[in-house]
């Protein structure tokens, strides 16, 4: 598996602000926010609940997940 490069502050707040506009996450973007939570790198508290946010809508069915 390659690699993924780290998401900034910034993009995890862009993707996640398109995602719940839409109502729906990419495969792409699900990878990465679960590549995020699992990396050893530092999310901030406010990223950590954004992330955990979109996988409850997926989980509760809010949020589609389309490739």
């Amino acid at each position: 598996m390659q690699a993924q490069p780290r998401l900034s502050d910034s993009a995890i707040e862009g993707i996640a602000e398109r995602i719940l506009m839409a109502q729906q996450i990419r495969r792409i973007d699900q990878q990465r926010f679960m590549h995020a939570m699992l990396s050893k790198s530092f999310l901030s508290s406010r990223d950590q609940r954004l992330i955990r946010q979109i996988f409850d809508g997926v989980q509760r069915g809010v949020l589609r997940v389309v490739d």
